[in-house]
């Protein structure tokens, strides 16, 4: 995949938060609630020696090395060559 196929398969990835209108009757019982932050989401992916942070709409946000595992070229491997880490983040500067 390249380009504008890349951003579409990552803007799909990552959980929309929907805001709850009404209270169910059995809201603690069969709902799980998270606290919706107020920074930019987005979808970090370390792979191949390189770590790529990804808007929500799939643009990339930020390349970076890390301390992922193959989140960045180092002379020891972090593991296998395909494998890779995903995180859903929120961007704080």
């Amino acid at each position: 995949m390249r380009g504008e196929q890349v951003r579409n398969w990552f803007a799909r990835q990552l959980m929309l938060p929907e805001w709850m209108i009404d209270i169910p009757d059995n809201l603690s019982q069969d709902w799980y609630v998270f606290a919706r932050p107020a920074r930019k989401r987005c979808f970090v992916v370390a792979s191949n020696g390189t770590t790529v942070s990804r808007q929500r709409n799939g643009s990339t946000l930020h390349c970076f090395p890390s301390a992922l595992p193959n989140g960045a070229k180092t002379r020891e491997p972090s593991g296998p060559a395909h494998s890779y880490s995903t995180l859903d983040c929120i961007f704080h500067e």
